[in-house]
């Protein structure tokens, strides 16, 4: 398993402030997302992840 750096997109100005929180939250997401590719895949589907296990 490697190590992934991802872009994340930029955040509006009224929001700035939160920028390192959400930096946090993508990357809890991405790991979770690369927690749940070890045991299925995850499909996105209009906006929403799916789960399917193998």
């Amino acid at each position: 398993m490697g190590i992934f750096i991802v872009q994340l997109p930029p955040i509006p100005s009224p929001i700035h402030h939160w920028q390192p929180e959400a930096k946090l939250l993508g990357l809890g997401a991405l790991m979770a997302a690369f927690a749940l590719l070890r045991q299925g895949y995850l499909l996105r589907s209009r906006g929403l992840w799916l789960w399917v296990s193998t």
